[in-house]
């Protein structure tokens, strides 16, 4: 399964960045033999296209997180969202709930998430209200 701009290498390899959070090229090298054995050659060619795309960083062999796996996924499920949806969640979520049903943890926490959205506003307007008491604005 591809990851909407990566493929799936690139995501392993990725998912072990990650992990690492800031680490120096040459035990990356060491690492990415190890764990995905792959060349140095590979390595390099893989880790330039990921900091093309704006994911990581490398400064002086120093490789260092430039999004989080937790933004990246929020970025990839916006993209397909918005692309292969029309930006309708809804439909997103009808044509995902077809092939798999969700279970009563999944609903309940999905209740859940769904009720703090809802009393977010309030405390928003809340929080802007004591400003303005305040006279902050």
């Amino acid at each position: 399964m591809a990851h909407y701009g990566i493929g799936d290498r690139e995501y392993r390899f990725a998912q072990l960045l990650w992990r690492q959070g800031t680490i120096l090229i040459k035990d990356l090298i060491k690492l990415a033999e190890q764990e995905m054995n792959w060349h140095k050659s590979t390595t390099y060619t893989v880790l330039r296209r990921l900091c093309g795309l704006g994911m990581f960083q490398n400064e002086d062999g120093l490789i260092t997180t430039l999004i989080t796996e937790e933004e990246y996924k929020s970025n990839l499920s916006e993209k397909i969202v918005m692309n292969a949806f029309q930006g309708s969640f809804c439909a997103f979520a009808t044509a995902f709930l077809k092939k798999r049903p969700l279970t009563q943890k999944e609903k309940d926490e999905l209740m859940e998430m769904i009720k703090r959205m809802d009393d977010e506003p309030e405390q928003v307007q809340e929080q802007k209200g004591t400003q303005k008491k305040r006279g902050k604005k």
